[in-house]
């Protein structure tokens, strides 16, 4: 009997790349949501005053268009490259395993929201958020790395985008 993970729901390869790309769409709104309700939790829990920073929240000083331009396209591109296209890939090559290689992208991609002035309930949202993005690599890389960099691209921006929105009070 074949296990079946939940890479397997995020594989496709079998998919016109437009498909994928429109799943990827539905993946950064889960993701989106996803963060919404654990920020809200850990608000509850630990309060906002132990919550920490947001990275890069200097950024919001700018207006909502930098802000967007910066979230919805720079990071995306950015933090798919180094949080999910090296480190999965690479580890890929090496056989490491794969839930070893996702663990080890998403350590990274919160690492770096944390680095970049990001406090600890930040870190364990983008934990949460890189194991998502990392699984969504990892189950397409085998199958090409720029579709695989394109999906989690385009799922990552479409969190970014809705989080933004929340953020400015935006409707769409």
């Amino acid at each position: 009997m074949q296990r079946t993970t939940i890479a397997d729901y995020f594989c496709w390869n079998d998919q016109p790349l437009v498909m994928g790309v429109l799943r990827s769409v539905g993946v950064g709104a889960f993701v989106a949501t996803s963060l919404l309700l654990l920020s809200a939790l850990l608000f509850a829990l630990i309060g906002s005053a132990n919550m920490g920073a947001l990275a890069g929240a200097k950024i919001f000083d700018s207006g909502w268009i930098a802000t967007s331009v910066a979230a919805i396209i720079w990071a995306p591109i950015w933090e798919t490259l180094i949080a999910q296209f090296i480190p999965v890939s690479l580890l890929m090559h090496l056989r490491v395993r794969l839930e070893i290689a996702v663990l080890i992208s998403a350590t990274v991609f919160a690492a770096g929201h944390v680095a970049y002035g990001g406090g600890i309930g930040q870190g364990i949202v983008t934990f949460s958020a890189g194991l998502l993005f990392a699984t969504l690599f990892a189950a397409n890389a085998r199958h090409g790395l720029g579709r695989a960099s394109l999906f989690t691209g385009t799922a990552h921006a479409t969190n970014n985008a809705l989080l933004i929105a929340v953020s400015f009070g935006l409707s769409i």
